[in-house]
């Protein structure tokens, strides 16, 4: 019950800040996703894993890179080129592991590939293009 309790206290003192990628920003084929994140605890971290999946199979992983470390913070730099040609989403996913390989903490968030007509953010402002009448040359 003890070993629960530390568990806990140790989740929540860890800290995942992902800075990038942005979570509207739609990738293209052979985009390159930079990936940025800082991952703190008050405790030294043991394991810290980046994983990217299909965001409905877990099982189809993409990309995975694990840091071995014994220190109290980890910065991740890393890219993704996007090979995807089909629109989808991915699950990005940052977590923590201790020496039992117990994920003690976790931040994920979905990224959007290969979306037609969609540069990510919408902009609703915009007039569609549907409801415009091409305009015929003059001869």
């Amino acid at each position: 019950m003890v070993s629960l309790g530390f568990q806990s206290l140790f989740a929540q003192a860890t800290r995942i800040d992902i800075k990038s990628p942005q979570t509207q920003t739609n990738y293209q084929k052979g985009d390159t996703i930079f990936i940025s994140a800082e991952v703190s605890s008050e405790a030294a971290l043991h394991d810290v894993n980046v994983l990217i999946t299909s965001e409905n199979d877990s099982n189809m992983v993409f990309f995975n890179k694990n840091y071995h470390t014994h220190g109290s913070r980890q910065t991740i730099q890393l890219i993704y080129i996007l090979t995807l040609v089909n629109k989808t989403n991915l699950r990005l996913m940052v977590s923590t592991y201790d020496h039992g390989n117990v994920q003690t903490a976790k931040k994920q968030m979905i990224v959007r590939c290969n979306y037609p007509n969609d540069k990510g953010k919408s902009d609703s402002n915009k007039p569609s293009k549907k409801g415009k009448a091409k305009k015929r040359k003059k001869t």
